[in-house]
């Protein structure tokens, strides 16, 4: 929900008749990291709502800016030992199976939305 309330506010910015506004040309979107925790963590979002999420913000984007080159970037890989290494880590939150899926469900709407992905 956050990522869905900034993309508004870069769309309504962009096209706010403000100097500036409506010139930009690329934007990455790079959501996915924290949403690809265990379900019982307090920042997870379901797989199929975080797709839903993307192309919304893909359809937000493209609304406000019909020229824009938008770029979506997956989920970064997990690095468990790294991560297990800290004292304030619950030990489960994050995988690389559970965060592939994310991974591959944002090069899924990349796909289907016709932008870039990486």
């Amino acid at each position: 929900a956050l990522g869905l309330a900034m993309v508004r506010q870069f769309a309504a910015a962009a096209g706010s008749g403000a100097p500036g506004a409506g010139k930009h040309t690329f934007a990455a979107i790079f959501f996915g990291a924290n949403d690809a925790t265990a379900p019982d963590f307090f920042v997870h979002v379901p797989l199929e709502e975080y797709g839903k999420h993307l192309s919304e913000m893909i359809s937000i984007s493209k609304a406000a800016l019909p020229e824009i080159t938008l770029l979506l970037i997956s989920p970064p890989p997990v690095d468990g030992d790294s991560l297990n290494s800290h004292p304030w880590y619950v030990e489960g939150g994050r995988s690389q199976e559970l965060t592939g899926a994310y991974a591959e469900e944002c090069g899924r709407v990349a796909q289907a939305e016709g932008v870039l992905f990486l």
